[in-house]
């Protein structure tokens, strides 16, 4: 079931007004990047984007692509459906997808977010259809209770970093935001991602996402 318009509309106000800080970088350092900041060729964005806070994701932490629910298809009497394969003469069932409403609504929330930091931030800006790099993207997950107050405090201050060594997996969180980027038009397809710098899971005071990319304009 998807967010009603009421649930999307609190989300989006909390985003608009800044109702809560958005993720921030915990360590300030110059920043490894693949082409000089004057090269034209080049643009240059920046997105701080939220999850939105749900039933299944209390603390609002970054969120996983997840694969396609599978079930066979019944009938008014509950029986599966079957038909006779015309190529190998068996019986087979038909078989249906859906994805959960978790990550559903998880997916329009930040594709709404990007949509408007593209208007508001680069106007005129146009889909990337050439080589994409990403410079990072930082997915920053809530601190635990059961940290160490060492920990804690590191954390507030940009001490270090504390990495976030469970699930989810780094690479299922990348195709979520990636899915994302690509329907609000940030690239055409993401097939143009041709590199990827600084992308990790930490834990932070504030969850979300932090990430920098460049595209051949």
């Amino acid at each position: 079931m998807g967010f009603n318009k009421k649930e999307k509309a609190a989300f989006l106000k909390i985003v608009d007004d800044c109702a809560t800080i958005m993720p921030r970088e915990m360590i300030q350092h110059k920043q490894l990047v693949l082409f000089n900041d004057d090269k034209p060729l080049y643009q240059r964005l920046y997105f701080p984007l939220l999850y939105p806070e749900m039933k299944e994701n209390p603390k609002g932490d970054p969120m996983p692509k997840q694969s396609f629910r599978h079930y066979p298809q019944r009938n008014r009497n509950g029986d599966v459906i079957t038909y006779r394969n015309q190529k190998t003469g068996k019986l087979d069932v038909i078989i249906k997808g859906y994805q959960e409403a978790k990550i559903t609504n998880t997916h329009a929330m930040l594709v709404e977010q990007i949509k408007r930091i593209l208007l508001k931030d680069y106007k005129g800006f146009r889909p990337f259809f050439k080589d994409v790099h990403i410079i990072r993207a930082e997915f920053i997950f809530k601190s635990l209770d059961s940290f160490k107050k060492a920990d804690k405090d590191a954390i507030s201050s940009g001490n270090y970093i504390l990495f976030k060594e469970t699930e989810p997996d780094l690479d299922n969180l990348e195709k979520l935001l990636w899915d994302a980027m690509q329907e609000a038009g940030v690239w055409s397809n993401d097939a143009r991602i041709c590199s990827k710098n600084g992308i990790l899971k930490r834990f932070g005071t504030v969850p979300g996402v932090i990430v920098e990319i460049e595209g051949r304009i």
